[in-house]
């Protein structure tokens, strides 16, 4: 538990725990406890904001322009996004080697579940539906990790399945 949720939790004793009679100055406990409530209460009261929720942006790099308008838009709802910091298809002038390419691929791959792992939601970017095979891993791992999901085509609608069929799409897809 962080100090500011110890500060939410029991900043409605703050009146009892920064009495010093209440707390009885002569027993050493009471003493620690005043003195652990005070530094808690600075801290909770000097980090009351909130931080920006964090958007990891999941979808086909064949939809820049879409990767660019959600940037946009979830920047100016002030928002902080992660989203693919290389592209491999308008960048496949630098990966001429195939293989290296590929190993590449499983690099940038894996660097992007550990920006779902930062993020507090997950906005797949489906247009017109569209979930390619990275996408369905990395939204397989977003539901494993209990992210919370949004799409932007709206109009899509996952299907809700129990976490068997999600464990069996995920060892059929080579997950981790």
């Amino acid at each position: 538990m962080t100090i500011q949720e110890v500060y939410e939790k029991f900043k409605h004793l703050d009146q009892s725990l920064s009495d010093k009679e209440w707390l009885k100055q002569g027993d050493i406990l009471d003493r620690i406890l005043y003195e652990l409530w005070q530094a808690i209460k600075e801290e909770g009261e000097n980090n009351s904001t909130e931080r920006p929720r964090i958007v990891c942006l999941c979808g086909s790099t064949r939809f820049g322009d879409v990767f660019r308008e959600a940037n946009l838009q979830e920047t100016c709802a002030g928002k902080i996004i992660l989203s693919v910091g290389c592209d491999l298809r308008s960048d496949n002038e630098l990966w001429s080697d195939e293989k290296i390419r590929q190993e590449f691929k499983v690099k940038l791959d894996e660097l992007h579940l550990r920006k779902i792992d930062l993020a507090d939601e997950v906005l797949v970017l489906n247009v017109g539906g569209y979930i390619g095979p990275s996408t369905k891993k990395e939204l397989l791992y977003a539901l494993k990790q209990k992210k919370q999901i949004r799409f932007w085509d709206n109009t899509f609608t996952p299907p809700k399945y129990d976490d068997v069929y999600w464990e069996g799409m995920e060892q059929l897809e080579g997950g981790k």
